[in-house]
């Protein structure tokens, strides 16, 4: 009889402890009704954004982001050209390029970018984390969003020796894009002296963005930009960074649209300056960034992401949100998320600390929201 009272309480205290750990009974990658959303059966919860500000590596090292996604349809009237140029990108050497267009031309066009070395001296060009992809019938505009997120979040940071340009000499990275198709990349460029060292220029790296007939030249007609807000650019910053202190029932929503109704951190909007234009543009999604949160845990807690829902009722557009994360000890993670629901990424207890690196994936709505809840 006490040996079977020993195992009743044995397997009690198991019990509370596996409730304890796995944030009461949330399992990894379920789908819930979002937190804060209203949908049946969520949990309320307080928005804690504007209390919370993005951080940066170093302002005078940080990668910069080249950003191209004006034209983003580009039509037969003007179907080659430049869509987006700038010299000062390699102000500290590294840059992310990141694309985003559409090729309805008529006829298959290559889009991707070049890199022309105007220093006076011998650079290497160093190509680091990258990915890109195009639309078909199989893999339509979103899902193809999160697969140039995802493979990127998987790739190598290791350095790859892409190019070694001499004073004037220019590289080319491009794909085939069939009419109708898109096209997005996200590519990580490191340039170097022959020593090793980042080469910091604010005039002698000049980058474009393309659309071309030809696999080897490329126009040098510009296109001009046909969205209602700029969207083409150079930004200081291709990688932010926040901590979180979280209590349970606190939620953070971030990335911003052109009218936010919803809370965000308080320099959640970048803005960037076009040389191209003249002029200086917001960066709306944050598309092409990486978005870095650290979560300090204060209890026992799931970590709930979740896709925007305030814009859909605007467009009519109550379709499925294809996210993805790189989250800590589990590395990186996709999944499809339905309208108003959410997705349990992990599960910790108090003192737990979890980081988690994601963005909005190209074609998708903002915002993003990443809940704490029991």
């Amino acid at each position: 009889m006490r040996m079977k009272k020993t195992l009743v309480y044995l397997v009690t205290a198991i019990l509370i402890m596996s409730l304890s750990t796995n944030a009461f009974a949330y399992s990894l990658d379920q789908l819930i009704p979002a937190p804060g959303s209203g949908a049946a059966g969520s949990v309320s919860v307080t928005n804690v954004s504007t209390n919370l500000s993005w951080t940066y590596t170093n302002p005078s090292y940080d990668r910069k982001l080249f950003y191209s996604n004006d034209p983003e349809w580009i039509y037969s009237g003007n179907p080659t050209g430049i869509l987006y140029q700038d010299s000062a990108i390699s102000g500290t050497g590294m840059f992310r390029i990141y694309w985003g267009h559409r090729n309805m031309t008529g006829s298959s066009k290559y889009i991707g970018f070049t890199i022309t070395n105007n220093t006076g001296q011998t650079v290497d060009v160093k190509l680091g984390k990258r990915a890109h992809a195009e639309s078909s019938a199989s893999l339509n505009s979103d899902q193809m969003g999160r697969k140039v997120l995802q493979d990127w979040l998987a790739s190598s940071s290791t350095e790859y020796q892409y190019a070694q340009l001499t004073n004037g000499q220019t590289c080319r990275v491009s794909f085939l894009v069939p009419d109708q198709q898109y096209s997005t990349g996200m590519y990580d460029v490191n340039i170097r002296d022959l020593s090793g060292n980042l080469v910091k220029t604010d005039t002698g790296i000049l980058t474009k963005t393309f659309i071309s007939s030809s696999s080897s030249t490329v126009p040098t007609n510009i296109l001009q930009t046909n969205m209602p807000q700029l969207g083409r650019g150079r930004l200081d910053h291709a990688s932010k960074y926040l901590t979180w202190n979280a209590s349970n029932g606190q939620e953070i929503s971030f990335t911003s649209s052109v009218t936010n109704s919803w809370s965000v951190p308080s320099n959640d909007l970048d803005i960037g300056y076009s040389q191209l234009d003249g002029q200086y543009f917001n960066l709306y999604g944050s598309y092409g960034q990486d978005l870095n949160i650290t979560v300090n845990l204060n209890g026992s807690s799931a970590i709930v992401l979740s896709p925007g829902w305030e814009q859909r009722p605007y467009y009519g557009d109550y379709s499925d949100d294809d996210l993805t994360a790189l989250v800590s000890g589990r590395g990186v993670v996709a999944k499809t998320v339905p309208y108003k629901q959410g997705w349990v990424l992990k599960t910790g207890v108090s003192g737990n600390q979890i980081t988690v690196q994601t963005g909005l994936p190209g074609y998708h709505l903002a915002p993003l929201h990443l809940a704490v809840i029991t």
